[in-house]
């Protein structure tokens, strides 16, 4: 019997390429440790937090990417969460204020970049449509919930995230309306 891979087979990586990620891997193995030792004795915010989670994530965003999204939309999916989890870590642990205010703006940034990824090679890239959708719907959640919460001094950022986010929402549904739900049944498909 012979079996079709669907999956796209990559590139094999160049012996350079190989070196520099080993060599970049080492370089954050070293550097965590110290960053998390000098936090500890120097004092004040937990920096440390940051510096190794914003080392993992560029580690795993373009150091180790996976060899089953190679896909454009998803890769950049990927970063952007990435960049998200870093803001708010950065909100979180050195607490500068800003955070509320610039994640929505990024947030819907990057659903822009992501909808105009989409568009621009929609037939190849219509089969890649339940991450596209699902960052939607958490982008739509997060408006809507930073619209309507008590935490959010600057309502305006909040709103511009839920009409970017049904936005497009709006253009996926009429652009995929039979494609949407044969490719979620497709997903979770327990057979």
């Amino acid at each position: 019997m012979d079996v079709k891979s669907t999956y796209p087979t990559g590139k094999p990586k160049s012996h350079f390429w190989r070196i520099f990620c080993q060599i970049v891997t080492l370089l954050f193995l070293v550097s965590a440790p110290i960053a998390i030792i000098v936090n500890i004795f120097v004092g004040g915010p937990q920096w440390s937090v940051v510096v190794v989670l914003a080392e993992i994530l560029i580690w795993a965003s373009f150091l180790s990417p996976s060899p089953y999204n190679l896909n454009r939309i998803s890769q950049f999916i990927k970063v952007l969460v990435s960049i998200l989890i870093l803001l708010i870590a950065v909100e979180v642990f050195i607490k500068g204020g800003w955070g509320l205010f610039v994640i929505p703006i990024v947030s819907w940034g990057g659903l822009t970049v992501i909808g105009i990824l989409f568009l621009s090679d929609f037939r190849r890239q219509k089969h890649q449509s339940i991450p596209f959708l699902f960052i939607i719907i958490v982008c739509l959640v997060f408006g809507i919930t930073g619209t309507f919460a008590s935490f959010a001094e600057v309502k305006w950022v909040y709103i511009v995230l839920v009409g970017v986010s049904l936005a497009w929402l709006i253009v996926c549904i009429v652009l995929l309306n039979k494609t949407i739900w044969t490719d979620f049944k497709k997903k979770i498909n327990t057979k």
